[in-house]
């Protein structure tokens, strides 16, 4: 009996080689078509990576990034709305790697995710078209525009923005190609996630229902896997009101008159709901009149130019003209999804607005890749090899243009200045100056440990006037600096350049 069954499992097997054979060779041969794409989709994420860990800073840089990298390797709370995503993958990222300082960490997790942000680019625009070394093209030159690859080498939120916002069109064009409710919760979920990263997201939501509305879907069900998905990308803001109930020492709050600070509540609703919606830049929003907008609409433009170095308007033009004839729907969430963001940062009154805008160069460079396309098959080249590898030279002459004025490497002028500042204040002093100044102080102070005597007072978080009676209060009491000069305290006191900054003193003392 067993001898039958032996020869029946050879006979099986016999049987079976030919399929199995056949399988091999179709599988070899989707491996062989598959092969090329895959590996310029891989060339494009680490060429990327490379020039930007060539290119990157080294140590604190200005604006948000020392905050930002000293919120995450705390486990503290950044400035609204918060960016509780960033917060905790920043940390995890900082801790998974181990390397030089913290803010070097900080910096290449940056690198890493606008380098990612370009994969994701890729594999959208191969979706666009058929040509792999068109679509590498396309994210390349992102990668390369001066305020994308500039943003990629500090520590900042904006190259996770950029990174979700690809992953969002991603998983709406997937979707549509086999819409499963596994696919429409995994759209919610990135949603979601993005939401957790900056509140703007919000901004795209209107053209994700009209591009699944223009692909047919009407099944409750899909809406519902969708939601499910954004509520489960929404749960990362309960870190907020969780670390906050724990006392966190690095967060949001009001400064008393002794120069301390008094953090936030918000594990209150009040609290939460003030700090998620950035209630204290409510007014940059809108912060422009008709004239001064449309002022604002033109530097954007020159901005978009720049970034794609003219050549890829009207490539970008192209592009809208051909979905307009061929996926009207995906024309709806491109446009959709990258207009609201245009226009509300246009009028947005931050000084790092740029930076805000890279999902509009997100899409721009989408649009350029079915644009250059297109202009290959009107002009009957489409498949001339040469004039693929032409499409190359955009980002090869971002890269020799850009390098040199976006570069950081060797950046030091920060670290310098702050601990120019934390070494040579005197014990206990205050430390008042505005956010670009203190960030970095805090940073040392909270990351490195440095001078925890000094109580620093960030005027970005302040009422106006609020200085001048924290001067009124300490001065001829503890030590008392300024980053900077301010008129109104220099009247009533004498500033005397001291440690990078301005002693204030009493006159005659």
């Amino acid at each position: 009996m067993s001898d039958t069954f032996a020869l029946g499992q050879v006979h099986v097997r016999q049987t079976q080689r030919p399929a199995v054979a056949a399988t091999k060779v179709a599988e070899t041969k989707a491996v062989a078509r598959v092969s090329p794409s895959v590996l310029i989709g891989a060339l494009v994420v680490v060429s990327t990576f490379i020039v930007y860990l060539a290119t990157m800073a080294p140590d604190i840089y200005s604006l948000d990034s020392p905050e930002l990298a000293a919120a995450a390797n705390s486990l503290g709370i950044a400035h609204a709305p918060g960016y509780p995503l960033y917060t905790l993958s920043g940390w995890l990222f900082s801790h998974l790697f181990p390397v030089s300082s913290v803010a070097f960490r900080m910096n290449m997790f940056s690198a890493v995710l606008g380098a990612a942000a370009c994969g994701f680019v890729y594999i959208l625009a191969l979706r666009l078209t058929t040509r792999p070394v068109i679509a590498a093209a396309g994210a390349l030159a992102l990668g390369f525009s001066y305020y994308f690859w500039l943003d990629a080498l500090a520590a900042e939120v904006y190259t996770l923005d950029a990174l979700l916002f690809a992953g969002i069109l991603l998983a709406a064009v997937a979707w549509r190609s086999q819409p499963t409710t596994g696919r429409a919760l995994m759209v919610g979920l990135v949603l979601g996630l993005s939401l957790s990263n900056r509140t703007s997201t919000a901004l795209t939501l209107p053209a994700l229902l009209a591009f699944v509305w223009m692909s047919g879907e009407r099944s409750p069900r899909a809406y519902a896997a969708a939601a499910g998905g954004i509520a489960a990308g929404l749960a990362f803001y309960l870190y907020l009101p969780l670390r906050s109930a724990t006392g966190v020492s690095f967060g949001p709050g009001e400064y008393r008159l002794d120069g301390s600070l008094q953090i936030s509540d918000l594990a209150s609703w009040s609290g939460f709901w003030a700090h998620v919606s950035a209630e204290q830049f409510q007014a940059d929003v809108f912060a422009y009149g008709p004239v001064a907008m449309l002022r604002e609409a033109g530097t954007f433009a020159g901005w978009l130019a720049g970034s794609f170095l003219v050549v890829g308007l009207p490539l970008g033009v192209m592009g809208i003209a051909r979905l307009w004839q061929r996926d009207r729907a995906l024309l709806v969430l491109l446009a959709g999804a990258a207009l609201p963001i245009a226009i509300f940062f246009i009028g947005y009154g931050a000084i790092d607005k740029r930076f805000m805008m890279l999902p509009v160069y997100v899409v721009w460079s989408l649009w350029m890749v079915v644009g250059l396309d297109w202009a290959m098959e009107l002009g009957g080249v489409a498949d001339a090899p040469w004039l693929v590898f032409a499409a190359l030279a955009l980002p090869i002459m971002a890269l020799a243009i850009n390098w040199q004025l976006v570069t950081l490497r060797g950046e030091d002028r920060v670290r310098n200045a702050a601990e120019v500042t934390m070494a040579g204040v005197s014990p206990n002093a205050i430390v008042y100056g505005r956010f670009a100044d203190v960030a970095p102080l805090q940073y040392l102070q909270t990351v490195e440990g440095q001078r925890p005597d000094v109580r620093l007072v960030n005027n970005w978080t302040v009422e106006s006037g609020f200085l001048v009676e924290l001067a009124a209060a300490n001065v001829g009491r503890v030590p008392f600096y300024m980053t900077q000069e301010d008129p109104e305290v220099c009247r009533q006191f004498a500033c005397v350049p001291a440690a990078g900054a301005y002693e204030v003193r009493p006159r005659g003392g």
